[in-house]
């Protein structure tokens, strides 16, 4: 009968020779258990390192693994390894093994060196094991020190030992002796979209003195992040402090000049550590319907920008403040189009947003009309839900004497301990499932439905008086609750024919269809969609969050 054994293969670097590739681990180690009638169940091939303790969390979690199959497991498992210095180079990893071996949980198997360690092992062969995890961890260590050695040695070159910030690359020159690696060094990106983001960003930091929020929001707009990167604002703000586009580097404390080809105006560089050195740079100006709007032409999509006018009057000599709004243009698809830069007054757009507020405005008689269909969906709704809800406390009854009668079968002996342990398990995941459901149930029976839907009619029945007294700001919280997907039309001729488009939110947009369609032709069929679903167990989400903001419920 042949033997249980998992192969291990790994490398603490990519870059290894192929001498110690996994692939090569890999070939080797299988023909090994060919040889010696062991039975491959698993093979891990992993890169990480094997001195540090507290960074083996591939190996942590493949042992894991290891030790609940051994548990099971009547014979040992057999692991099967290349040579000690591939397993573990540190004594609190090799401790946990030595007791799974001495255990006869365990047996290692290291084929290159032809070692096998199992429970039989004598104490030489375990001091032979411990003295070879010394060696291994005195040449981590070693390796370690010579590496820093040599980094250090490197960035006196003038190269950044590490790996490149955005808009460059590492690039390794070709060997002028053979056996010999080339040189590492840095070099732009060959992917002119990053090097061009880069001096983006500099640019408008420098020249522009934008946040590092607008100005990630510009570079999005104008679609200079390459699709397979990622930057946020904090990323932003990394690069413009970062002293590699100046021609330094810090490397362990220490500042170093650089060899690197500059990618960005040295001006552009100074002029954005003067602003960082003075913590002081201009906002974009904000608007009350900033953020609100983005462009409606299909390639551009971009936000509209608040865009004040000061304007000093002749007569008294003070100065006014016209508040235009006008698209941010980021992707330059009005610029290819020709097409002239439209400023849109502040108050025409409000005067604009008074349609929809229109179009959900409805009269007493029909809320109450929409109110009595409602209840009455949700009644039923309601009614289905405790259907429902009886036929689960059925089924957890029924689990509950399932796992009485497994219980007697064990204590009878008519099964044993693992099928029991099987039978329970699944009685009890299905207990768990259907008490879920019964929990999900009983949420949902309760006044939260006839609460928030009363306050959605109240809402529609004042949503006129509410536009005309509110103030400015309340407005557009009005509008936020009501509308999704704003989007401005200046792509037009004649200014006149500058329009909006929106959605409007769900039931809001019920309420609107219902205004247009009678009662009896629109209305009925319609307010099941208001209604939580008796067959999914899920209120609707428009109904689970509506709340009113503080700025409008106080007009209640």
């Amino acid at each position: 009968m042949k033997k249980k054994a998992i192969i291990i293969c790994r490398i603490s670097d990519i870059k290894q020779d192929d001498g110690y590739s996994l692939d090569a681990q890999e070939r080797v180690a299988k023909e090994y258990c060919e040889k010696n009638n062991l039975d491959i169940i698993k093979i891990y091939k992993f890169t990480e390192t094997a001195s540090k303790s507290g960074k083996r969390n591939k190996f942590n979690t493949y042992f894991k693994e290891i030790k609940k199959l051994a548990l099971k497991e009547k014979d040992p498992i057999h692991i099967v390894i290349e040579k000690p210095d591939r397993l573990t180079r540190n004594f609190t990893s090799k401790e946990q093994i030595q007791i799974l071996v001495v255990g006869n949980q365990i047996v290692v198997h290291y084929f290159k060196d032809g070692k096998i360690f199992d429970s039989n092992c004598s104490p030489s062969d375990i001091f032979y094991d411990d003295i070879q995890t010394a060696v291994s961890k005195y040449a981590a260590l070693n390796i370690s020190r010579e590496s820093k050695k040599g980094m250090e040695e490197k960035a006196r070159q003038g190269w950044y030992p590490s790996r490149a910030p955005y808009g460059y690359v590492n690039y390794r020159n070709k060997a002028t002796t053979h056996g010999e690696r080339g040189e590492s060094i840095i070099i732009p990106d060959p992917n002119e979209l990053m090097v061009s983001l880069i001096q983006r960003i500099f640019e408008l930091r420098a020249e522009e003195c934008m946040s590092y929020q607008n100005i990630l929001e510009s570079v999005r707009e104008e679609c200079l992040i390459p699709p397979d990167k990622t930057i946020s604002k904090s990323g932003i703000e990394g690069i413009l402090k970062n002293k590699f586009y100046g021609g330094t580097f810090i490397w362990q404390g220490q500042e170093y000049k650089g060899k690197h080809e500059l990618i960005i105006p040295i001006k552009h560089f100074n002029k954005v550590h003067e602003i960082d050195s003075k913590s002081t740079y201009t906002r974009s100006p904000s608007g009350l319907l900033s953020g609100f709007l983005k462009c409606s032409h299909e390639d551009c999509n971009c936000h509209i920008l608040y865009d004040p006018k000061q304007k000093k009057l002749r007569t008294t000599g003070e100065k006014v403040t016209y508040h235009y709004y006008h698209c941010s243009d980021g992707k330059r698809v009005h610029r290819k189009e020709n097409q002239k830069q439209r400023n849109v007054s502040e108050k025409k757009l409000m005067e604009m947003f008074s349609k929809p507020v229109s179009e959900i405005s409805i009269s007493n008689e029909l809320a109450e009309l929409v109110s009595e269909a409602l209840k009455k969906e949700h009644e039923n709704t309601i009614a289905a839900h405790k259907n429902a809800m009886e036929g689960y406390r059925t089924v957890i009854s029924q689990t509950e004497q399932e796992e009485d009668k497994a219980y007697e079968l064990l204590s009878t002996g008519v099964i044993e301990k693992e099928t029991y342990k099987k039978q329970i398990e699944k009685i009890r995941a299905k207990k768990r499932k259907y008490e879920d459901l019964l929990e999900e149930g009983q949420v949902l029976i309760t006044t939260k439905f006839y609460e928030t839907s009363d306050r959605i009619l109240e809402l529609a029945k004042r949503a006129e008086s509410l536009w005309k007294l509110g103030t400015d700001a309340e407005k557009v919280e009005f509008l936020k609750i009501i509308l999704s997907n704003q989007k401005l039309n200046t792509c037009v001729e004649d200014a006149k024919d500058i329009s909006i488009e929106y959605d409007l939110k769900r039931p809001f947009k019920e309420l609107a269809e219902i205004k247009k369609a009678s009662p009896k032709t629109g209305f009925f069929c319609d307010s099941k969609r208001w209604c939580p679903d008796a067959g999914s167990n899920h209120g609707h989400k428009d109904f689970q969050s509506f709340a009113l903001p503080t700025e409008l419920s106080g007009h209640f």
